[in-house]
């Protein structure tokens, strides 16, 4: 996101510098911790909204001079505002990213770095985000938030053109006319691609085009003469603006679905506090023109491209966050922001290059030496100098973890499950007999097919697995705890299961019931339903319990200490409260005839601390996952400690008590599990 500062050739309104910098700590605020302002993105379009006007202000005056609209001075002034402080984030992004990522994550940052050279940030995110269930945190992308900024790049291509030439004489009645109807466009566009797109709605230009022109709609509206309002209507117009935008930061949060009609309050909301002091500072107007707020204003552009570089590698780092590291955080990013202010910004903003000069020197200089930079890092497979290490890249091979549970062909877990999953014989654990036993649930099912495989070696059971990702195991009522995108999948693969489940005398569920319970208020009224019809149809039902769930689990931790030596990687992040609750409310469920309730909770939090790590290994994939050397692991530890938990025992033809020569056996037979415990 821009967030430009005042252009020269403007008047100059300190009000504006307020308002942004009410939007870049609001967004600063959100990104530290989205608990501390639930709606802090929204600041986002308020920039948009501010960019919009003044853009589009100064074409309109440009447009009227003597002189007459200049494309090469326009794109020479936005070149000499925007890029500079550009290209030095970028190169301190890949310079301290060298030193802290790995390789993959290195070739990553290169491409998106490259993306924001072609002004194109936001289609690179749009198509090559990872946003698949187990993707990695988009938090630790530290060049995510540039998205809004090849929003803001592309508007100033595309807009301009439509602008000088509704400007002419014969167009100029339709200016109004056509900008509000392609607002209300975009807004419709946004609104209608969000259940099915919500990615390219998020992140492209034609779902959020509305947003900068609902600024540009007030430019226009005060190039005709409408500034000139009573003292009274400034007050009230700027009461309403405040309160909007109040309503957008404190109350919309990201799982309502945004942009769309939920970005109409920060952006009218924006465009009103504007409109209030578009004539004289009174009411808001003079709050905003506070000098504390004007000089936050004043870097709010570096503020931003700093902000989310520093937060990204701290998490990629560290985790979580924490509030003293926060406010440390927050200190740096003022002094990389002042300091790129006064020696970066105001310095190129002042040059007279003329417009090759600037295009020259300026872009395609730094351009190219910044693409040479991503180049070698990529040729080198995102190794960089440390491609010249042998012993890195070996330690780095061996200390590669382990993939998702869904990775190994015996865990069917799919996006939609199909009638050929609930046939297919490699979903089967122990697949020389028949299965009497369904596993069924979301990825926090699957994740527990290995410790039920060790239970089902000794006892002598099998079982079929069948997962659908995010998508709870219930008969009626998951639709509740979807989101658009996910629906018509997780409903399909509710109906292939239902279809199979008389071949079954037993049912395990497992799902993350936390999350889904806070998704749907009737989700355990729904879970009820769902066993009391399993057991009325003769079934013996087993709830596997939800596992808790961490902060933060740093899956990558003994790689990344290869080049940070200070991480401690046998500690896992704080539990996330909650779960605790929700095992118990599982619990009661069991407490009648053919129904069970399992958690393997001993082992993870001994002596009441939970832990992501057995005997010093990690068990965990993610923070709220186990790991399938985890899950087997787990089972076996239960095994030797305790015996096959009872209510599996029964399943097959006996329990091998702990001790027993077949526990030393390796399942790495299978060839699907790199390391056994």
């Amino acid at each position: 996101m821009t967030i430009l500062a005042h252009d020269t050739k403007s008047h100059y309104r300190p009000d504006i510098d307020g308002l942004r910098a009410i939007a870049v700590l609001a967004v600063v605020l959100f990104h530290v911790d989205a608990s501390l302002l639930p709606g802090g993105f929204a600041g986002v379009d308020i920039f948009f909204v501010i960019s919009g006007f003044l853009i589009t202000g100064n074409i309109i005056k440009d447009a009227g001079s003597a002189q007459g609209f200049s494309w090469s001075e326009f794109y020479r002034r936005r070149a000499l505002r925007i890029l500079p402080v550009l290209f030095v984030v970028l190169l301190a992004t890949l310079t301290v990213g060298h030193f802290i990522l790995l390789p993959e994550d290195l070739s990553t940052l290169s491409y998106s770095s490259l993306a924001a050279l072609l002004s194109a940030a936001n289609v690179y995110f749009n198509y090559f985000l990872d946003t698949s269930y187990f993707a990695e945190d988009s938090n630790l992308k530290p060049l995510l938030h540039l998205w809004s900024l090849g929003v803001e790049e592309q508007f100033y291509l595309f807009w301009p053109i439509i602008l000088v030439t509704l400007l002419t004489r014969f167009a100029r009645r339709w200016l109004l006319s056509v900008t509000l109807l392609l607002t209300i466009a975009s807004f419709v566009l946004a609104e209608m691609l969000f259940p099915r797109e919500p990615m390219f709605a998020y992140y492209m230009l034609p779902a959020r085009a509305g947003e900068l022109l609902i600024g540009a709609l007030l430019a226009i509206w005060l190039s005709r003469g409408h500034a000139v309002m009573a003292s009274w209507v400034r007050l009230l117009l700027g009461l309403i603006g405040a309160c909007l935008i109040v309503l957008s930061l404190g109350w919309i949060t990201e799982d309502m679905g945004f942009p769309g009609v939920k970005a109409l309050p920060s952006t009218v909301g924006a465009a009103l506090l504007i409109w209030a002091g578009s004539g004289s500072v009174v009411g808001i107007s003079r709050v905003l023109a506070l000098r504390p707020l004007v000089l936050v204003g004043l870097i709010s552009y570096s503020l931003y491209l700093w902000h989310w570089p520093v937060l990204a590698f701290y998490r990629y780092v560290y985790g979580v966050v924490e509030p003293l590291a926060g406010v440390l955080l927050f200190g740096l990013m003022l002094v990389l922001s002042v300091a790129s202010y006064r020696w970066v910004e105001k310095p190129c903003r002042r040059l007279r290059w003329d417009f090759s000069r600037v295009m020259l020197r300026l872009v395609a200089a730094n351009a190219a030496v910044l693409s040479l930079l991503c180049g070698v890092i990529l040729w080198s497979g995102g190794l960089g100098l440390y491609g010249f290490d042998a012993q890195f890249r070996a330690d780095l091979k061996r200390l590669s973890p382990a993939p998702a549970a869904y990775a190994y062909p015996y865990v069917c877990q799919r996006s939609r499950l199909s009638e050929a999953d609930l046939q297919n014989r490699a979903c089967i654990i122990n697949s020389e007999r028949e299965p009497s036993v369904l596993v069924w649930g979301d990825s926090n099912a699957a994740h527990y097919v290995g410790m039920l495989g060790a239970f089902a070696e000794v006892s002598g059971f099998a079982f079929r697995n069948a997962a659908h990702s995010s998508c709870p195991p219930l008969l009626e009522g998951a639709a509740a705890t979807q989101r658009p995108e996910r629906l018509e999948r997780c409903l399909a693969s509710i109906d292939v299961v239902r279809q199979h489940l008389d071949a079954y005398s037993t049912v395990i569920l497992g799902a993350a019931w936390a999350s889904h319970a806070r998704r749907s208020e009737s989700f355990h009224k729904d879970l009820k339903a769902t066993v009391d019809e399993l057991v009325a149809r003769g079934k013996q039902v087993i709830i596997l319990a939800n596992v808790p769930t961490f902060l933060a689990v740093n899956r990558k931790c003994m790689q990344k200490a290869l080049k940070l030596p200070m991480l401690m990687c046998s500690e896992s992040g704080a539990e996330r409260p909650g779960v605790a609750a929700v095992n118990d409310q599982l619990s009661a469920l069991a407490g009648r005839p053919n129904v069970h309730f399992f958690d393997p909770r001993k082992q993870l939090c001994p002596a009441g601390a939970c832990s992501a790590y057995l005997d010093g290994r990690l068990v965990y994939f993610d923070a709220g996952h186990l790991s399938m050397e985890g899950s087997w692991a787990i089972g076996r530890r239960i095994v030797r400690e305790q015996g096959v938990p009872g209510v599996f025992a029964s399943h097959g033809s006996g329990v091998i008590k702990k001790g027993s020569p077949i526990l030393e056996h390796t399942l790495l037979k299978r060839g699907e599990v790199s390391e056994v415990y």
